[in-house]
Formats: structure tokens, sequence, C-alpha cells
């Protein structure tokens, strides 16, 4: 991309950004959400210096099957060149950061992809990254080929030299052509205790028969923490989209993805899980837009809350005039463990056509005591019921994920913490 380009886009998300201003609690899809720990808190950009040193230790928590991923590591949200592992790829495929000059037909390519609408831009924090990126990765993955190896966007928040508060912007930018298939998988963790903000976006692009199964993982870690993300995917013709999200501590993360059927005959399945403690949380909105017919959307979202934790789900199907036999369902399920734990749940839906099939459903309570009962009636202890039907729970949404070495990697994480807190919930009976 040109740097005449890039600048033009800049300006467009600037004017965008001045249009929109910061969100308020007015507005219906924020009114859960406090920025003014945000907005009141002077967060200093890092420079591009020297390499913040890490050990390799300190990545090995993050990494799936370290020798058989395609990886890009960004250190503070600049690429780090001595931590990622770009190996041979298939001929025409395109994987690099965004802050290293391309060539021209690169260049080509990542301009049409990058920030298609950031004059027409909706949420204000992703004009903000349009306008502030320096760094981020270009995904391109050609007609009919088919990327064997996950290819995985690892962002790491490191300590700040001047221990200042932290802020970045990650740029995630996917473009698969027609018939190819790809896995991904974008994941950000704190090893700082200290404040820190990312506001990322991604953007992925599926041309006809393009398929993309695509893990987002978000280890807040400390409850200092806020992570914002905007998420946009357009489906052509017989496309289909898997994504999944996971969400574990932080102190504040919201996504907002959006999904448009732009072809007839796509698929669409998102999966989200949130295990939170604390402080924490979490918001998740999403909207798919059933803009062409005979296409299928699912939603399946579950928090696992504990503390005084939050989670929000809100979702929105939108059918247009004339997208005849969309088939649509959305459902959220919270599971209570503390009595200072929320959940909230807005399913909505807007159809505009006859001919459909939607439907929407939410269930936000403590765990079944017939069920505790059934198993401490086998013999188990209260401890290990607990954690049997916990794990459970959410084991539904990790079977989705298709990839073993992301899946098996993240039933880990999700076993370690769900035993550290119902550890926690027994200390406090």
């Amino acid at each position: 991309m040109t740097a005449g380009t890039l600048d033009q886009k800049r300006s467009a998300a600037k004017t965008r950004f001045e249009t929109l201003g910061y969100p308020t609690r007015k507005s219906e899809s924020w009114k859960y959400v406090d920025l003014e720990p945000i907005t009141k808190t002077f967060f200093k950009e890092p420079v591009r210096t020297a390499e913040p040193q890490i050990e390799a230790c300190a990545l090995a928590p993050y990494l799936f099957a370290e020798r058989e991923e395609i990886r890009l590591v960004f250190l503070n949200g600049f690429y780090s060149k001595k931590w990622s592992s770009l190996q041979e790829l298939p001929r025409g495929v395109v994987i690099k950061d965004l802050g290293t000059q391309s060539p021209g037909n690169e260049a080509g390519l990542l301009a049409k992809y990058l920030a298609t609408e950031a004059g027409a831009e909706t949420n204000a924090f992703a004009a903000l990254n349009t306008l502030h990126f320096n760094d981020g990765a270009f995904c391109f993955v050609p007609d009919g080929v088919v990327l064997q190896k996950p290819v995985h966007f690892l962002f790491i928040t490191t300590q700040d030299p001047d221990k200042e508060p932290m802020v970045y912007y990650p740029r995630v930018v996917m473009a698969l052509g027609a018939n190819a298939q790809a896995h991904a998988v974008m994941t950000h963790a704190t090893l700082s205790g200290k404040p820190y903000f990312v506001d990322a976006v991604i953007e992925a692009y599926l041309a006809e028969g393009a398929r993309l199964d695509f893990a987002w993982l978000q280890h807040g870690g400390s409850d200092s923490g806020y992570f914002l993300s905007s998420e946009k995917y357009k489906l052509q013709k017989d496309t289909a989209l898997q994504i999944h999200h996971f969400t574990e501590g932080g102190l504040l993360t919201r996504s907002e993805i959006e999904v448009e059927f732009a072809g007839e005959g796509s698929t669409a399945e998102l999966n989200g899980l949130s295990v939170l403690e604390g402080r924490s949380r979490s918001h998740d909105h999403l909207t798919v837009r059933h803009t062409k017919g005979h296409g299928t959307s699912r939603q399946f979202y579950k928090n696992i809350l504990s503390g005084t934790s939050v989670a929000e789900f809100d979702s929105l199907v939108h059918v247009a005039p004339g997208a005849a036999k969309s088939d649509s369902r959305q459902l959220n399920r919270n599971l209570i463990l503390s009595p200072g734990a929320v959940g909230h749940s807005r399913p909505r839906l807007e159809i505009h056509t006859d001919d459909v099939s939607c439907a929407h459903g939410a269930t936000t309570g403590p765990m079944e005591e017939s069920e505790l009962f059934y198993l401490r009636s086998r013999g188990l202890s209260l401890g290990v019921a607990k954690e049997l039907l916990v794990y459970g729970f959410a084991e539904e949404i990790l079977a989705t994920i298709q990839e073993a070495s992301i899946r098996e990697r993240l039933e880990s994480f999700v076993r370690s913490k769900l035993t550290q807190i119902l550890g926690q919930e027994r200390e406090k009976c």
C-alpha cells in the first residue's frame, strides 16, 4: 500500500471519529460499559525501539504446537521477527506484518482490503484504530489454496519501561480467495500488571466458496487491562465461517462482531465462552446481516461468572427484504457461581421478509441442585461434582473448535482457570 493511500484512509477515519465521538451510556449498545477509565487516563503509545526482553517460558503457554504453526508475534504492538515463525508458504500466499514495506503486488492486495469502510465506520474505536495503528498482520490466501497449518497472530503486552499506562492498536486483515481454506487464531495476553489499553480491529473477506475457521483468545490477566475489538466479516456466495471467542479475565473486554452475508448459500457459526472472576467485565455485541437469502447463522455463547464479574450478550440478527430461506439461531447461557455476578442477555431479531426460520433463547442461573444431588448420590464429593458440572458447561463450546492443537490448549487453560475459581468459591463458604 502506498503512503498516499494509507494517508487517505487515515484522514477519512479521523473525520469519522470526530463525527462519532466517544460512545456514551445513552447508546443502547454501550449502556453497561463505563469508558471513563479509558477516556480520562493518559495512555502512552510505545515507541518502536529496542525489542522488549522476554523469556521463552513466558510465551510458551500461548503457543499451539510450536513446530506446526505459522506464527507472527507482536510485542507491545510491534512485530517481533525473533519470536515469529514464517515457514515455507504455498505459492501466492501472503502472510506478513503491516509495519514492513511491501512490494508492489502485496501493497496492492493490502490496499484492496484494508479499512475499506474508513469513511463510513460506525464504531468510534475502530476509526481510532485506523487512525493510529502502526503494525499488525496481513494474511492473503489465493484461489483454491488450502493452508494445512494454522496461522497464529500472537499479541503480547509486556511491562512498559517507563511504567506508564500503555495503548496500542493491533490490526489483522485476512482475505481468502475463491474456494480457499484457512485456520487462524489471534491471541492477546498480558505479562504486565500495569494498566494497558488495546484497541484492535479484525477485517476478513471470504470470496465464493472460501472456508475460514478463526479463534480469538483474550487472556486479560490482571484486573487493570482494557481490550476493545471490532471485527467485520464479509461473506460471498457459498462461504463458510466459524468464529470461536474465548475471554479470560481483564477489567474490561468488549468485542463487536459484524457478519454480512453478501452472497447466497453461506453459513456462519459464532461461538463464545467467557470465564470471569473478580471485577472482570466482558461484553459481546454481535450483528449478523442476512442481506442475501439461503444463508444460515448460528450463535452460541456461554459465560461462567464468579465474584462480581459481569457478562453481556447483545445480539442482533437482521434479515433484509428479499433474503428468503434465511435460517438463524441465537442462544446465550450464563452460569452464575457467586451472588454478586451478573449476566445480561439481549438476543434480538429484525425480519423484513417472509419464508425464514429464526429463533433465539437465553438462560441465566446457578448450578442445578438436582444435578449436584445426582452426582453426589453416586459418591462424588461436592467439590468434584461442581467441577464436573462447570467444566461440562464449558466443554459444549470447546468441542466446537475443530483444530486439535487450539482446542487442547484451550481446554487446558479452562480446566486450570475453573479449578482456581471453584477453589476460591469454596474458601468463601
